[in-house]
């Protein structure tokens, strides 16, 4: 679940505790606008099963409201599909913080096939705005993390690592 905990730093005691992962019994991976980490804010992304009420697989994703603790939206794929973690994407220059992207991948496990999938956080319902094949099969990824601005450098030693792969 999914679980707000009021502390007070004074006091250092527990005011209050919110389940805010109603409409799924699994839930995982949280994720926000990265600005608004450490400060106030409305929106989480979290990794979503397809029961609300047993333990489940992760499988699609929901945008929850903290404040009123609601599930505001969710998607699931196809049974027989698993989205990944999602990292967010906050859309350049944009300071709202539901106005960004969630890129994750999908795996297929009846086709053994994998896509990268990217959603809008503002209608995460609708399902991916972009989908791009991948070449290879990647079985169900746990964690990913997206960092503006920034391109691996693939050194010398590093390349001959994959020389003879059909990476």
């Amino acid at each position: 679940q999914l679980v707000r905990y009021r502390l007070n730093p004074a006091t250092r005691k527990l005011v209050s505790t919110q389940v805010l992962s109603e409409g799924s019994a699994t839930v995982d991976f949280p994720v926000l606008h990265p600005e608004y980490v450490g400060k106030p804010y409305q929106y989480v992304y979290v990794g979503a099963s397809a029961s609300p009420t047993k333990t489940m697989p992760l499988q699609g994703i929901a945008k929850i409201d903290v404040c009123t603790g609601k599930t505001l939206q969710k998607w699931l794929p196809e049974e027989h599909q698993f989205l990944s973690e999602v990292a967010f994407c906050k859309k350049e220059g944009s300071v709202a913080e539901d106005d960004g992207y969630l890129v994750g991948y999908l795996m297929n496990g009846r086709d053994q096939k994998t896509e990268v999938v990217v959603f809008d956080t503002a209608n995460v319902a609708k399902g991916p705005i972009s989908q791009a094949p991948l070449r290879d099969f990647i079985p169900h990824p746990l964690h990913g993390t997206f960092m503006p601005g920034f391109t691996p450098l693939l050194t010398d030693d590093v390349k001959a690592n994959f020389a003879d792969t059909n990476c």
